[in-house]
């Protein structure tokens, strides 16, 4: 509920201005980055249920504390700790899907954390729009610490008994083997430069909508409702078809070029629903056939001994455009919002550039691993 209307909430909201939103929104995406990267080195150190279990609930309390105070700079501060405190449980959780997955289902498995995260995407901002327009914007605050409360008390009951230690090892700090893994990196940072674009989603489309268009925030909860939604329905079956069909970076490759067709759409259209609807099909279907291939390749790059680290590169890759994201709304401030749709298109499809020059180098390593 929060994620979605941060910066709808710190603009309309508190009135802060358009450079103040994405300072708070980049402190948000440097608490995403730390939880990440520090997530990572936890489940490798404790374990995925311990991390996973501290996550959820520690969310509960993190999130409370947002109705302290309005104040800029107390803002910027407890984005980082909120957010650091909420990411750990991204890497924890994708050590789980390997944990309850074999390497025939594996990637249905991420599919399926993925299909129950687009269905809160769906109704969670469904729900914050009609309490921000009924109510007021601190109760999305108390209602997402509440449901991450209560999800806690249910991870921690029902998977105490499959929790595992991770196995003990003589390597180097399994952080140092994820970055140092070269094909791997450089997949990531052509992965990053897509996701700098896709993430316009929550960071300038909301903004868009209800500050360009003069629309109410039910149609930006209706908006991320209908795309939500359309991943829930169509992620399991589209991954299940696709899977056994094509190799796993030609999916990443052609999800990113769908993300670029979206922001094009964004771009070309002048009538609003044709716009957005377009942009809506071609990012949702994008995502799907892109986001849990990159997980996948991370996951089979990996061993037991380092699996909590390549899991936590890959969410630390979410993080960094989260970090990075929020400073296309400087460009539109200047700019405008056209030209930074074009843009959006522009780096998505040099990323999905970047992967395809890439494959060859990537395959031989991959290769090399699985002797």
């Amino acid at each position: 509920m929060i994620f979605p209307f941060l910066n709808v909430y710190l603009k309309d909201g508190l009135q802060f201005s358009m450079s103040s939103v994405a300072i708070v929104a980049f402190c948000y995406g440097v608490g995403s980055m730390i939880g990440a990267f520090l997530g990572g080195i936890l489940v490798d150190r404790y374990g995925a249920y311990k991390v996973a279990s501290f996550s959820l609930i520690g969310s509960c309390v993190v999130f409370l504390v947002f109705l302290i105070s309005t104040d800029f700079y107390f803002l910027c501060i407890w984005s980082i700790i909120a957010i650091t405190v909420a990411d750990l449980f991204r890497p924890a959780v994708m050590v789980n899907i390997g944990e309850y997955s074999n390497d025939n289902t594996l990637t249905r498995g991420i599919s399926l954390i993925r299909m129950a995260m687009n269905l809160g995407v769906a109704v969670g901002p469904l729900v914050a729009g009609v309490l921000i327009t009924y109510f007021g914007y601190h109760w999305i605050f108390i209602i997402d610490a509440l449901t991450c409360l209560g999800a806690g008390f249910i991870y921690v009951k029902y998977f105490k008994q499959g929790a595992t230690v991770p196995a003990k090892s003589e390597k180097k700090p399994s952080i140092i083997i994820a970055i140092l893994d070269i094909p791997f990196l450089l997949f990531m940072i052509f992965n990053l430069i897509n996701l700098i674009a896709f993430f316009q989603i929550i960071e300038s489309i909301p903004i868009y909508i209800t500050n360009e268009l003069k629309y109410s925030p039910i149609v930006v909860s209706l908006f991320l409702f209908a795309n939500g939604f359309m991943i829930f329905i169509l992620e399991l079956p589209l991954i299940h078809y696709i899977e056994q069909r094509y190799r796993a970076i030609d999916c990443v490759i052609v999800g990113i070029i769908l993300i670029a067709i979206g922001y094009l759409c964004l771009f070309i259209f002048n009538d609003f629903i044709v716009a957005i609807t377009l942009y809506s099909i071609f990012v949702a279907v994008g995502e799907i056939i892109n986001f849990p291939f990159i997980t996948t390749i991370a996951h089979k790059r990996s061993d037991e001994t380092n699996r909590g680290s390549y899991m936590g590169t890959t969410a630390l890759l979410f993080s960094i455009a989260l970090l990075l994201s929020p400073f296309c709304l400087n460009f539109i401030e200047a700019y405008g919002y056209n030209l930074a749709w074009l843009l959006m298109f522009a780096i998505s499809i040099s990323g999905a550039l970047g992967i395809w020059i890439l494959k060859r180098k990537l395959d031989r390593k991959e290769a090399k691993i699985k002797s």
